[in-house]
């Protein structure tokens, strides 16, 4: 793979709360607000961070709730009378997520027993809600994941539709993280609509091809491998150029945000001070900015940021712009 980065560091953490797994970070224009869960935290928590309009100087104040069940995933909802609501992933399957009171209302069970739960997730230009899990029996066997012997892993990727139908939509996955789609309008190197998910335990990044009338996937191959390092591709974003940003988990090293091309070449790195990165998501009035959530990994008993919360500017001279996360469309 070739590859022509431009490192360009984070700043330091722009809220020092330490959450033990911050995932799945959503801005919102309207309040100037960031969300985002810790599923890890006992009990698990969902965070609501109100950002300093002007000057990086101001404290920003934060609301934490704590949640009766892990929640691992949320978006906003479309329709005005859930304002207020996320849709969202819990351990086993999907709800709505009150963020005032906290109250989580279960939609659709789809996990029984103890062998997979539901990790990350994401909202397709037509408002469904995809999402993938983890396969908990082939975790354990860590970076690389289970022997052959093992057979198929038991992680599957879903799409729930606003008509609240539900539909597997592949399988064989171990840690399912960071689904995101190639811009509506495709990229000038691109013939077709991508999704991109990650692996994290085999290392890779998949794309596959898009149908987005039908909301079908087809032809998955290797977007990007991460075999021979630390690191594990964990949340994505895609930008409006259709550049892949990839949060990466580390144990060993600080490697932050990965920027590749729809080609796959790597392009650019945002470094963080904690090894363990989780996951990206664009803000700013002017899509400018990007957000990063951490997890304790093995810095934090070092004293390092793991756990805490990334603010950056994205370069000019990148010229790059964020899309806004897409919003699930029908009731519920």
């Amino acid at each position: 793979m070739t590859s022509t980065t431009s490192l360009h560091p984070f700043h330091t953490p722009i809220f020092h709360t330490q959450t033990w797994g911050g995932e799945s970070p959503l801005y919102r224009d309207s309040d100037n607000t960031l969300h985002w869960v810790d599923p890890l935290s006992v009990p698990p928590e969902l965070h609501i961070l109100s950002l300093s309009p002007s000057s990086s100087s101001k404290v920003p104040t934060e609301k934490v709730l704590a949640l009766e069940t892990p929640v691992s995933v949320i978006r906003f909802c479309k329709e005005k009378q859930y304002e207020g609501k996320y849709i969202c992933g819990y351990l086993k399957g999907v709800g709505i997520l009150d963020e005032k009171s906290g109250k989580l209302e279960k939609i659709k069970e789809i996990i029984d027993g103890d062998e997979r739960r539901v990790n990350d997730g994401g909202v397709d230009a037509k408002g469904r809600f995809w999402f993938g899990e983890i396969d908990l029996q082939a975790m354990k066997f860590g970076i690389g994941g289970p022997p052959e012997s093992y057979g198929k892993p038991k992680g599957r990727v879903w799409r729930y539709d606003p008509d609240g139908s539900l539909r597997e939509m592949d399988s064989g996955i171990i840690l399912g993280n960071g689904i995101g789609w190639s811009p509506d309008n495709k990229t000038k190197v691109l013939r077709c609509i991508e999704v991109y998910l990650n692996d994290s335990l085999v290392q890779t990044t998949y794309a596959y091809d898009f149908d987005p009338e039908k909301g079908i996937v087809s032809n998955r191959r290797v977007f990007a491998n991460f075999k021979g390092t630390d690191g594990e591709p964990d949340g994505l974003v895609v930008d409006a150029q259709g550049n892949i940003w990839i949060a990466v988990y580390g144990s060993r090293n600080y490697y932050g945000l990965i920027i590749f091309d729809p080609l796959g070449v790597k392009k650019y790195q945002i470094p963080s001070s904690a090894k363990a990165t989780t996951c990206p998501t664009f803000g700013g009035k002017s899509l400018d900015e990007v957000f990063a959530t951490s997890a304790r990994g093995s810095d934090f008993v070092d004293g390092g940021d793991g756990g805490k919360l990334f603010r950056c500017k994205i370069p000019e001279e990148w010229g790059i712009k964020g899309m806004t996360s897409e919003a699930f469309g029908g009731t519920l």
